[in-house]
């Protein structure tokens, strides 16, 4: 192991050490003049547009003050500002458009009206739910005062819906309640009529067995009767035989005074 330890140590002495790769230039490009910084590009004002609230006008800089770079305007754009009664014309013009589409809309029929599938409808209802007349109040707030009035809606919401689900859930569990003790109630109906047919079919075969006895007792009843008609009919039959008999014994004893009185 030592052995092998000492050729590895002198294997790594002789070795030369790497040399580094030296990573290729990269061309500068060189600028032919002075940079002119682009002017941010305004986007245009739409007619009858709610006011844009700045929220982050009141915050503090989080970093050091960056001195903004001048902004070299061209030549020709003292040329392109709009006149202001041209801008007013412009806007009045786009104004009486807006009002002539509304009244074309307003041709049809309630229901269409009142549609929120309809863009010009649906950008009022949310104009109107988004931008109410307490919204142009909110813009002298600063963003904490903005957040805590956000945060008082949101709890009072928070707490509208919890009140409406405690009350939810109980009224659902009155019914439920309900619910369980009328199917006790039909379970023990259930459980005493099934008792009463129990009954019933018990009464319901004892009957039956107490008739098929009544049964072969009249069917054995009726033999007799036959036997004793029988018998009756014999006895009947004998006492003919029998009165038959007496007369000719009076017969007999008359014929037989006769001729002891002819003697």
């Amino acid at each position: 192991m030592k052995k092998r330890k000492k050729q590895a140590a002198k294997k790594a002495r002789i070795e030369p050490p790497s040399t580094p790769t030296p990573e290729p230039d990269l061309p500068q490009v060189l600028s032919s003049g002075p940079e002119h910084p682009q002017a941010p590009i305004s986007e245009p004002e739409l007619p009858n547009a709610p006011p844009v609230i700045d929220l982050e006008g009141d915050l503090p800089s989080q970093g050091p003050m960056v001195a903004a770079e001048p902004v070299v305007e061209p030549a020709g754009a003292a040329a392109e500002v709009p006149n202001p009664t041209e801008a007013a014309a412009e806007a009045s013009e786009e104004s009486a458009h807006h009002a002539a589409e509304t009244t074309v809309s307003s041709l049809g029929s309630q229901e269409e009206e009142e549609s929120i599938l309809i863009p010009q409808c649906s950008l009022q209802k949310s104009k109107g739910a988004v931008y109410p007349a307490g919204v142009t109040d909110w813009a002298d707030l600063t963003p904490g005062q903005l957040g805590a009035r956000a945060a008082t809606h949101a709890m009072v919401v928070n707490t509208a819906v919890h009140s409406l689900t405690l009350l939810q859930s109980d009224k659902y569990l009155k019914w439920a309640l309900a619910a369980e003790e009328s199917s006790r109630v039909a379970h023990t109906d259930l459980r005493a009529t099934r008792c009463k047919i129990h009954q019933l079919e018990g009464g319901a075969a004892a009957q039956k067995s107490f008739i098929e006895v009544l049964l072969s007792e009249k069917e054995e009843l009726a033999r007799e009767r036959d036997r004793l008609k029988a018998e009756v009919d014999g006895l009947r039959a004998g006492q003919e035989a029998l009165k038959l008999e007496v007369e000719s014994l009076k017969a007999g004893h008359e014929a037989s005074q006769l001729e002891v009185q002819k003697l």
